[in-house]
């Protein structure tokens, strides 16, 4: 199994990352998808997209304090 080039040294993590993010926004520039070219601060009338999913499950031994902490947190 090979080794990805940035568990070798970690020069090569942060140059991955630099490499890596250039190359998402050389994407965004010259890719086909188009965004937005305007911002509005105001609210949009409809939800475009929701997620869903179970904020407060049991798991195994922990304590649920800490779930309803996450949530909480998610809040904020």
């Amino acid at each position: 199994m090979r080794r990805p080039i940035s568990t070798l040294n970690p020069v090569f993590y942060f140059l991955i990352i630099k490499f890596r993010r250039l190359m998402r926004y050389l994407k965004w520039l010259f890719g086909n998808q188009k965004f937005a070219s305007k911002f509005s601060k105001e609210k949009i009338a409809f939800r475009v997209y929701k997620h869903q999913s179970v904020l407060v499950r049991k798991l195994g031994d922990s304590d649920l304090r800490l779930q309803h902490n996450k949530v909480e947190n998610l809040k904020i």
